[in-house]
C-alpha cells in the first residue's frame, strides 16, 4: 500500500508537531543505536581524556544530547527550506537527507588527516550517523513536506562539474591557508597528503550538496533564495555535526568555532561565486539563442 504524500493530506498544527517530534525521536535513537553496535569502531585518540562534561557524566550521555540536537536541527533546517525545494515531499526530504548525510560521512573522514585514524574506522562511524540522517529526512519530506513546482530543466554537464570545481578550488585554498598559518588545528604539517586529499573531497562533496538542492535555473539572481537556504542548510547542520567535538574533547571549543565559521565562510563565497557564474551562463545562452534566430533579410520576425 502506498502512503500518500504530505501535500495530500490535511494535517493539523498538533499533529505535525507530534509527527516531528516522533520522527527526530526515531532518528536520534537508530543513531544511538547504530553507535552502540558500530562502538569498536570509534576512533577515539591514544590518551583520550574526556571533556569536563563527558567526565562528569559520562560519554554516553554527551552523544546522547549531542544526538537529540543534531536531529533536531536537521528537522528544523528542513522544515524551513522546504518551501526553496522542488518536486514531491519525498522527492524534497530524499534529497536533503542524501545531502546532509554526505557532509557528514566525508566530515568524518577528516579524522584520518588529522589523527591518523583509520579510513575504515572513519568510514563505518560516519555512516552510522549518515544513514539515519536519511532515513529521517525521507519520513520528514514524506509525512511533512508540501508539494514544489517541478524541478527546472538541469545545466550542461560542463556546468555542473563547474559548480563542483569551484567549491573544491575556495574550500580547499581556504582550508590550507588556514592550516598553513596555524589558524585552525590540522595534519597539514605531519600527514599533508591526507590533508589535501580530504580537503578537495569534502570540497567536492559540499559542491554535490549545492547541486543536489539549489533548483534555480541559470538566469535566477546571485544569490538567490535557493542558494542562501543550502548556505543555511550547510552553516546548521555543518556546526551541529562539529559540536560532537568540543562536548566529547577538552578545550577543543575554540578551534572548532574558528574551523566553523571559516567553513561557512568558505560556503558563502563559492555559493556566490557559483551562482554569477550560472546568472553569466544563462545571459550568455539567451544571446546565443536570439543570435540564431536573428533574420538575415533585415525583417524583424517572431519567435515562437
Amino acid at each position: 500500500m502506498q502512503l500518500p504524500d504530505a501535500e495530500e493530506l490535511v494535517v493539523s498544527r498538533p499533529t505535525r508537531l507530534l509527527i516531528l517530534v516522533v520522527v527526530v525521536g526515531l532518528g536520534a535513537a537508530l543513531d544511538i543505536g547504530l553507535h552502540m553496535v558500530t562502538e569498536d569502531f570509534l576512533p577515539l585518540p591514544e590518551g583520550f581524556v574526556g571533556s569536563p562534561l563527558v567526565q562528569r557524566v559520562g560519554f554516553g550521555p554527551v552523544a546522547v544530547v549531542w544526538a537529540v540536537l543534531a536531529f533536531s536541527g536537521l528537522a528544523l533546517v528542513f522544515l524551513a527550506v522546504e518551501r526553496y525545494l522542488t518536486g514531491s515531499g519525498t522527492s524534497k526530504g530524499l534529497r536533503y537527507g542524501v545531502a546532509v548525510g554526505l557532509l557528514v560521512q566525508v566530515g568524518m573522514l577528516e579524522g584520518v588527516a588529522m589523527f591518523g585514524s583509520h579510513v575504515v574506522d572513519e568510514f563505518v562511524v560516519g555512516a552510522a550517523d549518515a544513514i539515519p540522517i536519511v532515513l529521517t529526512s525521507f519520513l520528514l519530506g514524506r509525512l511533512l513536506a508540501s508539494q514544489g513546482p517541478p524541478p527546472p530543466p538541469r545545466p550542461p554537464v560542463r556546468h555542473l562539474v563547474r559548480c563542483v570545481v569551484v567549491f573544491v578550488v575556495v574550500f580547499t585554498a581556504g582550508r590550507l591557508t588556514a592550516a598553513g598559518t596555524g589558524l585552525i588545528d590540522a595534519g597539514l604539517a605531519t600527514r599533508p597528503l591526507a590533508t589535501v586529499t580530504w580537503t578537495i573531497a569534502m570540497g567536492a562533496a559540499i559542491g554535490c550538496v549545492f547541486l543536489l538542492l539549489r533548483d534555480e535555473p541559470n538566469g535566477s539572481r546571485t544569490p538567490g533564495p535557493a542558494a542562501v537556504a543550502v548556505v543555511g542548510v550547510f552553516a546548521v547542520n555543518w556546526a551541529l555535526f562539529m559540536l560532537f567535538v568540543p562536548l566529547v574533547f577538552p578545550d577543543a571549543l575554540a578551534d572548532v568555532a574558528v574551523r566553523v565559521g571559516l567553513d561557512i565562510v568558505l560556503v558563502a563565497v563559492a555559493a556566490t561565486w557559483t551562482g554569477a557564474s550560472r546568472r553569466r551562463s544563462g545571459a550568455l545562452a539567451s544571446t546565443d539563442h536570439a543570435a540564431t534566430h536573428q533574420p538575415t533579410n533585415g525583417t524583424r520576425t517572431e519567435l515562437p
